[in-house]
């Protein structure tokens, strides 16, 4: 079936954003305590395609926070040959970010909701995502990210065919993720190090 991105009108629970030829609505449900906590963390969760609006409500239903832009297609309706609908669909289907403790919350709490699959993860633990990447994505929707400062994300955002963005981005998010992970490790590293020189001067 043959689809095109289009600009529509949404509700106001959905933020309009564009980004040259598309324009996008994510749908972002924030749980305000949540935003406090340092401990909070985004993590990219798998789940089934076309049942996004059933993990949504299950999400909001636990006072999950969560992220998943959204993109508008046009498709020809099967009875009409000059007739088109209009429908939501998740912009990297199969996917969105959620911000999650695993300190106070396990994995399967999210995982064992209808629908979902799994967490992105390395090395049998779900991957954190970096704060900057889901900021970066989102500055994408609102067509401010520069596209000499991060031109593969743009590039990506701007992929027509919906699989191959949403494995692009996937891809993209797990190397920043991994990049962010590597450099904090060694910053842990460096500081116990001069910790403990300090210790033994004294």
């Amino acid at each position: 079936m043959k689809t095109e991105h289009v600009a529509v009108k949404v509700s106001i629970r959905r933020k309009t954003c564009s980004l040259k030829i598309f324009k996008y609505f994510g749908v972002i449900r924030v749980d305000r305590a949540s935003e406090r906590k340092e401990s909070m963390k985004w993590y990219v969760l798998q789940f089934t395609t076309t049942r996004f609006a059933a993990v949504f409500k299950h999400l909001e239903r636990l006072n999950f926070s969560y992220y998943c832009p959204m993109a508008t297609e046009k498709y020809r309706r099967p009875d009409k040959q000059l007739s088109y609908r209009e429908r939501l669909t998740p912009l990297f289907p199969g996917y969105l970010f959620i911000q999650a403790d695993f300190d106070e919350v396990h994995t399967t709490t999210i995982t064992g909701l209808p629908h979902t699959q799994r967490f992105i993860a390395f090395g049998g633990e779900p991957l954190a995502v970096p704060d900057d990447e889901v900021c970066n994505v989102q500055k994408g929707e609102r067509n401010l990210l520069n596209f000499d400062e991060y031109p593969r994300l743009v590039e990506i955002m701007m992929m027509s065919e919906p699989r191959m963005r949403s494995m692009a981005m996937l891809n993209y998010i797990t190397e920043k993720s991994l990049s962010h992970k590597m450099k904090r490790k060694k910053n842990d590293c460096h500081q116990k190090k001069e910790s403990s020189k300090a210790q033994a001067a004294t």
